[in-house]
């Protein structure tokens, strides 16, 4: 709350340059707004601090710059907030508003262009494409992410997965195309500690960002509703029923009486998704007989996400039927994320060492 109070000592033009807002916010509203957020984010949903955690990589400039975007966001209903805030004594912020705040910024519509978080599900046009080469890949790395080398625990030498995947798919340029995506994002990281691409690289091993989408945001809902609107389908009639859903979607009037209905629709629309994405997965599961292999290719894929997505609906019916907004919101968690805490802390605490300066050891 530090930085809260040096915000209120600001003049209030110099208030508003720093929130990177020009409404003019009264202080009371400011001071209600950060405990709103502070109770929400660090005491009432660890799933948004994980959020924070996995994906800032140990920047805390990266962490201030999350919540600089979710208080700018169009997508953070701040009215909303504050309202049930001043009615009923508290607000938690869900981490599906979360999330969205920082996955759209600025704009209506996910465009992976200009957004921070990568859509995994999205393909090239290089050689034969799938939907889930991204995520086979984080899934490789992180088999093997207790396994140490000349690099450091968890890396992989590029040419050895690379070859895994020609093997198996019968084809290197996907993976190279998945492989650039990943580093771009930091959802890997490779031995030059390059962010641009894998050219030079020899090793490379999964980041906390990378272990966060494979085990947790990728089978989300707040991810799934937003990365369907930017993913490259080879279905036509799909597509015209993505749209079709998504126009009644935005012919909803925003209101609490809409909010269910209009939550059901986006339900429809990330179901339809799915079948589509089911249905890949299942064809090249046959195709490369991927359930005789005794490798991590070996497990699908999307029953994990369905399972995490379904547990998820229930639970935001339940409480968006019952307008608990003003209690702690307690997402469902596939099993597999159990010792989620424990797995974040051994990548970040790698990480750190890792990069640290030599000069800042004591």
């Amino acid at each position: 709350m530090a930085y809260l109070e040096r915000l209120l000592e600001l003049p209030p033009d110099e208030r508003q340059r720093a929130l990177k807002t020009n409404v003019d916010v009264k202080d009371t509203a400011i001071v209600d707004f950060f405990e709103i957020i502070r109770r929400s984010v660090f005491e009432g949903n660890r799933n948004i601090a994980r959020f924070i955690e996995a994906l800032a990589f140990g920047n805390m400039r990266e962490a201030l710059d999350m919540f600089a975007t979710f208080l700018h966001s169009g997508a953070t209903d701040v009215d909303k907030m504050l309202g049930i805030y001043e009615r009923q004594g508290s607000y938690f912020v869900a981490f599906h508003e979360f999330a969205k705040a920082i996955i759209l910024g600025d704009r209506r519509h996910y465009r992976q262009s200009e957004s921070k978080i990568l859509n995994v599900f999205d393909r090239g046009n290089e050689g034969l494409s799938s939907h889930f080469t991204l995520l086979r890949l984080i899934r490789l790395l992180l088999a093997h992410s207790q396994r140490t080398s000349s690099e450091g625990r968890g890396f992989v030498r590029l040419d050895e997965i690379i070859g895994a995947f020609a093997d198996c798919f019968g084809d290197e340029s996907d993976i190279i195309f998945a492989a650039n995506r990943a580093v771009a994002k930091q959802l890997v990281q490779v031995d030059p500690r390059s962010t641009e691409s894998i050219e030079g690289a020899t090793w490379m091993r999964a980041s906390s960002g990378g272990w966060y989408y494979s085990k947790f945001l990728a089978k989300s809902f707040a991810y799934l509703d937003l990365m369907l609107e930017d993913t490259a389908f080879d279905n036509e009639p799909m597509v015209a029923d993505l749209a079709r859903i998504s126009e009644e979607v935005d012919a909803i009037h925003e209101s609490p009486q809409n909010r269910l209905a209009k939550v059901e629709l986006r339900f429809r629309r990330v179901d339809r998704f799915l079948d589509y994405l089911l249905q890949h997965e299942d064809a090249e599961r046959a195709a490369h007989r991927l359930s005789t292999r005794a490798d991590v290719f070996s497990t699908p894929i999307m029953p994990a996400i369905r399972s995490q997505y379904e547990s998820e609906k229930i639970y935001i019916r339940t409480r968006l039927g019952q307008n608990a907004e003003n209690r702690p919101e307690q997402l469902p968690l596939d099993p597999s994320f159990v010792d989620a805490d424990k797995e974040l802390a051994a990548l970040a605490n790698d990480r750190l060492v890792e990069d640290a300066d030599p000069s800042d050891v004591q």
